[in-house]
């Protein structure tokens, strides 16, 4: 019986050992990048890109961030959480939704964060009772450690979380809020700025 033939690789003996010793450096970049050598000052940007990838992950946190509103009652004078979802129907119920994706890249951008905040106040007007302001925060929820049992995903109430578990990045200026709920004329200055102690009372202990 015939015994079958050696497989060999691609190309001559020569080629072959040249990809071992490229496969070998490549191996060698990755391990040294990780390690955390300055191998960007010799590696050209563009090969270097390639070595960073077991580096994706290095500064990961152990919690789940999710994006929420709440909004300024004029009649109640009060801040309740706004159901964002109505005005954001494209995957309204996952973190996919343009609301979570404006909030993930442009949460630090005060002018993005005005015209989300003009957006949100007159698409509610336009269906519901009057509200003069937003907060726009997010929800740091801790991820279970590994071993222990995690939940599917529900959507739970805001009131369901506490104040440590929020982090705020804008509010409607008080100036505004009163304007858009007829407490001052349009354009007047108003006496209380943002973070007045009475507007925090009716919110509770969640401040920014």
């Amino acid at each position: 019986m015939k015994a079958d033939p050696i497989a060999h690789g691609p190309g001559s003996r020569r080629f072959r050992r040249a990809l071992a010793a490229v496969g070998a450096l490549y191996l060698a970049g990755i391990w040294l990048e990780a390690a955390g050598a300055p191998l960007h000052a010799v590696v050209p940007r563009p090969l270097h890109y390639f070595l960073q990838v077991a580096k994706l992950f290095t500064n990961a946190v152990p919690i789940a961030a999710e994006y929420r509103a709440e909004a300024y009652s004029c009649s109640d004078h009060v801040w309740r959480e706004l159901d964002v979802r109505p005005f954001f129907p494209i995957r309204a119920d996952d973190k996919e939704s343009r609301f979570d994706r404006a909030m993930f890249f442009y949460r630090r951008q005060p002018a993005v964060m005005a015209a989300l905040d003009e957006y949100l106040v007159t698409a509610n007007n336009r269906v519901s009772a009057p509200v003069g302001g937003v907060f726009l925060m997010s929800l740091r929820i801790p991820i279970p450690a590994p071993g222990e049992a995690t939940e599917p995903y529900r959507r739970r109430p805001l009131s369901d979380y506490g104040a440590d578990l929020r982090k705020y990045w804008y509010r409607t200026p008080t100036p505004l809020r009163q304007a858009r709920c007829g407490q001052i004329a349009p354009g007047q200055s108003g006496a209380a700025g943002p973070g007045t102690a009475d507007e925090e009372e009716s919110r509770g202990s969640a401040g920014p």
